[in-house]
C-alpha cells in the first residue's frame, strides 16, 4: 500500500504541478460567462439577448449554472479563486482518469502514468475556466459508471441533470457514449441492455429540468454545423497537417491517434471488446471532425490503451523525493499567485475601455470585432458581436444571421455605407488590417478619436433618422 502512495503521489503531483504553469490570462471566453451569472443573479433567467445591440434576438442561457458559479467566485475571491476552481475540478478529473484506467487493466502503476499523460495533454487546451472542464468530468463519470458493469449506471440521470444545466450543448454526448455499450449488451444478448436503456430514457426525461427545457435540450442542434462558424471559431477547425492549428492541437492527436492503433494491434488485440472499438473509432472521426472534439478522444478512447497491461507493477518512489515535489508545487503556487499568470485581463483592451468609459456613454451602439465584444460587454457597453458564435445564427436567435453579415464584413465584400446605416453605429472599434478601418478612415462623416497599438476607435457623426 505505501509503494502504491508513493508512486500515485508522483504521478498525481506531475500533472498539477504544469497545471500551476498554465497561462490563464490568454482566456478570454470567460468574460461573457461572467456578464451571464451577473445577468441572472440580478434579474433572473433571460430569454432575449440582454449583452448586444441585438435586443430582440431569442436566447439560451445553456451554462447558466456555470456562469453563476464562475461569477460568484469570481466576485468573492476574484481569479485566484476561479484558478483554485478549476485546479479542484482537474483534480476530479485526474483521480476519476485513474480510477477508469485502473477499472480496466487493474494495473495501479501504469494506470497513474496513463492518467497523468491525458490530464497533461487536457491541461495544454482544454482545462481552463468554461463549462467544458465540468462536462468533461461528467463524461469521465459517465464512461467509469458503465464499465463497472454494476448498480453504478443508476448515476447516469444525476449526470444527465448536471450536465443539462452546467453545458448544455454538450448534454447529447451522453447517449452517445452510452450507444457502444448498447450495441455490446445486444450482440451479447446480455440482460444489461435492459437497465442501461431504463436509465438512459431517464436520463433523456431528466434533461427537462432545466430553466429552457426542451430548447436547452436541443440546442446543439440550432448552433452548430455552420460553416461560417467552423471558419471563424479556431477550436471548430478540422484536422489539418498544415498551420499553426497542427502544432496547437493536432500533432497531439496524430501522435495518439498513432500510439493507439500500434496498441490496439499489439499482442493483446483479442481482449479489446467491441465497446472499446466502437468507442476508439468513433471518438477519433470526432476528433479529425474539429479540434473541440480532441478532449473527448483524449478521456473516451485513450484511457483503453490500459487494457494492454493487465498485470500489477512494481517499483517505489522515496518519500524525500515527493516531499521534494510538494515544496516546489507550493513555491511555484506561492510565485505565481502574485504574478499576471492568474488574472484574468484583456491587455490590449484596457486602456480603450478605460477611455470609453471616461468619454463614450454606456448605450452607445457599438462596432466591434468578434474577440472583443465579452470583455467590452462585462464593461457595460453593448457590441455589435461577441465569441458566442452560435447566438448569431438565424436558427438560433430566430431573427437574423449576423455571424455571416460579419463574415461578408471581414472579407470587404459588403456595402459598408448600408451597413452602417442599419443599425446607426456611434463608434467603432476596428483593427488597422480590417478592410472596415480602411472605409472608415476614408469618410469625412467618420472621425478618429483614439487609438492604441492596433486598435483604433472611431466616431459616426452621421446623424440617423429614427
Amino acid at each position: 500500500m505505501k509503494k502504491e502512495i508513493s508512486l500515485g503521489c508522483l504521478y498525481f503531483l506531475l500533472p498539477l504541478f504544469f497545471f500551476l504553469m498554465i497561462s490563464f490570462s490568454r482566456e478570454y471566453d470567460i468574460w461573457f460567462l461572467f456578464s451571464h451569472g451577473r445577468y441572472l443573479l440580478a434579474h433572473g433567467f433571460p430569454h432575449i439577448e440582454m449583452l448586444t445591440i441585438h435586443s430582440d434576438f431569442h436566447f439560451v442561457m445553456q451554462q447558466w449554472l456555470s456562469s453563476v458559479i464562475f461569477y460568484s467566485i469570481y466576485k468573492g475571491l476574484g481569479s485566484i479563486g476561479i484558478i483554485l476552481l478549476v485546479g479542484i475540478v482537474n483534480i476530479g478529473i485526474l483521480f476519476v482518469l485513474y480510477l477508469l484506467c485502473k477499472k480496466i487493466s487493474g494495473n495501479t502503476y501504469f494506470s497513474c502514468l496513463l492518467a497523468s499523460m491525458i490530464d497533461l495533454l487536457l491541461e495544454l487546451n482544454f482545462i481552463i475556466p468554461r463549462p467544458q472542464i465540468f462536462s468533461i468530468l461528467c463524461f469521465l463519470l459517465v464512461i467509469y459508471c458503465l464499465e463497472r458493469k454494476d448498480k453504478s449506471v443508476f448515476f447516469l440521470p444525476v449526470i444527465s441533470l448536471f450536465l443539462i444545466n452546467f453545458h448544455a450543448s454538450m448534454w447529447g454526448m451522453l447517449f452517445i457514449l452510452c450507444l457502444p455499450y448498447c450495441a455490446e449488451y445486444l450482440i451479447k444478448r446480455e440482460k444489461s441492455i435492459y437497465y442501461l436503456l431504463a436509465n438512459m430514457i431517464l436520463s433523456f426525461l431528466v434533461g427537462f429540468i432545466n430553466p429552457y427545457g426542451i430548447e436547452a435540450m436541443t440546442y446543439v442542434i440550432h448552433s452548430y454545423g455552420s460553416s461560417i462558424i467552423n471558419s471563424i471559431v479556431g477550436e471548430m477547425h478540422s484536422f489539418s497537417l498544415v498551420g499553426d492549428s497542427f502544432v496547437t492541437y493536432n500533432s497531439t492527436l496524430l501522435l495518439l491517434l498513432v500510439c493507439s492503433l500500434a496498441f490496439c494491434f499489439w499482442k493483446k488485440r483479442e481482449k479489446l471488446s467491441i465497446h472499446m472499438i466502437c468507442l476508439f473509432l468513433g471518438l477519433s472521426l470526432m476528433a479529425f471532425l474539429n479540434l473541440r472534439n480532441q478532449s473527448l478522444f483524449l478521456i473516451g478512447a485513450v484511457p483503453f490503451l490500459s487494457i494492454i497491461f493487465s498485470r500489477e507493477g512494481k517499483g517505489t518512489i522515496p518519500p524525500k523525493m515527493i516531499l521534494v515535489l510538494l515544496f516546489v508545487l507550493v513555491g511555484v503556487f506561492s510565485y505565481r499567485a502574485f504574478t499576471s499568470q492568474y488574472e484574468f485581463r484583456v491587455k490590449r483592451l484596457e486602456k480603450i475601455v478605460d477611455y470609453l468609459e471616461k468619454n463614450v456613454p454606456k448605450d452607445s451602439i457599438l462596432y466591434n470585432e468578434f474577440d472583443d465584444g465579452d470583455y467590452l460587454e462585462y464593461h457595460g457597453f453593448r457590441g455589435y458581436i461577441d465569441s458566442r458564435a452560435e447566438i448569431f445564427l438565424k436558427g438560433n436567435n430566430q431573427k437574423y444571421d449576423v455571424l455571416d453579415e460579419y463574415y461578408h464584413v471581414l472579407k470587404g465584400d459588403i456595402d459598408f455605407e448600408k451597413f452602417i446605416e442599419k443599425y446607426h453605429f456611434q463608434y467603432f472599434l476596428v483593427y488597422k488590417d480590417s478592410p472596415i478601418f480602411h472605409y472608415l478612415n476614408g469618410n469625412s462623416e467618420i472621425k478618429e478619436i483614439f487609438h492604441h497599438q492596433d486598435i483604433i476607435v472611431f466616431q459616426n457623426n452621421m446623424v440617423y433618422l429614427k
